[in-house]
């Protein structure tokens, strides 16, 4: 190749290094300003602080909207990181089975969320989580033993902050994901990675369930796997058949749900 030709490759290689480099960048950049509309959908608060069982959690200029379902004859506690298209007062029949099963529930709303305060956030999601763990072990007096990290979709990433940053009885992943970019990207490609749940998971001592359905249209369920080679024992998992993101208590049952959150929490006082 005549030594004009090579210069003219040389030349248009760096041409097209730079606009892969530029468009990278652009990429980045669209993504950190989208990351929390694409994350976050919260709709019109479907409660009010009227509405049994509502609680502020937080403080009068910064209110935390939580439900708090307490079962007096248990100590256990689930503390519910819900989805990211829902509020607490979406599913109210829902949480009262939780006592029915022999179980308290503390679920909360992130900022945004419901009549919590705040815009929605990561870090927002990880600080109100934090509240509702302070609520339990100061305001309630419940043991870190008795509490149980649950975290569906989304709440994945709240809950998975809790469980390697304080102690817990056990954690609950229900339909979660590696890190909420890979829902998308399937690997990493960012330079940022919200709720990354695939790095904290090693990190998280307390027993461990994760629940999936086996054709999540939304995250898909190699994240479930993925998370359970991750974690150290002790680990169970729940492999719906047949269930999507939304469905797995229907396709479940009440009973074999339940009865799978017991056993956890059974195994946390071991």
């Amino acid at each position: 190749m005549r030594e004009p030709q090579k210069s003219r490759l040389r030349t248009w290689a760096k041409r097209i290094a730079v606009d892969v480099a530029v468009g990278y960048l652009l990429g980045c950049a669209v993504g950190m300003l989208m990351m929390n509309t694409l994350m976050f959908r919260p709709h019109a608060p479907s409660y009010s602080w009227e509405s049994p069982h509502v609680v502020n959690i937080g403080g009068a200029s910064a209110p935390i909207a939580a439900l708090w379902i307490p079962n007096a004859a248990t100590n256990r506690v689930i503390l519910y990181s819900h989805g990211n298209g829902e509020d607490i007062g979406d599913f109210a029949g829902f949480y009262g089975l939780f006592a029915e099963a022999g179980l308290s529930l503390l679920v909360y709303d992130y900022p945004g969320y419901g009549l919590s305060a705040g815009k929605p956030t990561e870090q927002g999601a990880y600080d109100t989580a934090e509240a509702a763990y302070r609520f339990l072990a100061e305001r309630c007096a419940v043991a870190p033993s008795d509490i149980i990290a649950l975290g569906r979709s989304i709440g994945s990433g709240p809950a998975c902050y809790l469980a390697e940053k304080y102690p817990v009885g056990g954690l609950v992943i229900e339909s979660g994901f590696t890190s909420a970019p890979r829902v998308v990207t399937r690997i990493r490609i960012l330079p940022f990675d919200p709720f990354p749940n695939i790095r904290r998971i090693p990190n998280i001592p307390c027993p461990k369930l994760f629940i999936h359905g086996t054709v999540d249209g939304t995250v898909p369920f190699a994240h479930a796997k993925a998370m359970l080679a991750a974690a150290r024992e002790p680990k169970a998992h729940l492999w719906v058949e047949g269930a999507g993101h939304d469905d797995i208590l229907d396709a479940l049952g009440e009973a074999a749900y339940f009865e799978a959150l017991n056993a956890l929490a059974d195994t946390g006082q071991d």
